[in-house]
């Protein structure tokens, strides 16, 4: 079950539903609080913040999943916008090194290569 309703917090991410990646990706996390894949839950957490435009919430989120996946790039992408929209500009500077270090080819020009699939009603 905690498997499913993680998955479906990242299936809501990309259908633009933060309300309800919020609400199962947390009780995912709360009927298996031991999962491997709680780092996947803490980022489609912070995803879904950083798409409902807060930012602080969403550079926490990601920041729990880097503290359990250190390598996480996916995170490590939300915590710089998050930092970057939140006027932090030093500390999304500080963290897009650190992406660049792991992605040294991520550019804006192929920066859709990497992000979800994320739906568009328009």
């Amino acid at each position: 079950m905690a498997a499913a309703l993680g998955v479906s917090s990242w299936v809501r991410a990309c259908l633009g539903e933060p309300g309800k990646v919020v609400e199962h990706a947390a009780l995912a996390m709360r009927l298996s609080p031991l999962d491997p894949r709680l780092f996947a839950w803490q980022f489609n957490t912070g995803l879904a913040h950083f798409c409902a435009g807060h930012y602080d919430d969403a550079v926490a989120w990601a920041g729990k999943s880097l503290r359990h996946q250190p390598n996480y790039v996916s995170a490590m992408r939300v915590v710089a916008a998050g930092h970057a929209l939140a006027g932090r500009l030093s500390e999304a500077q500080q963290m897009m090194a650190r992406v660049c270090a792991f992605d040294p080819l991520l550019r804006l020009s192929n920066l859709a290569e990497v992000l979800p699939p994320f739906y568009r009603p328009d």
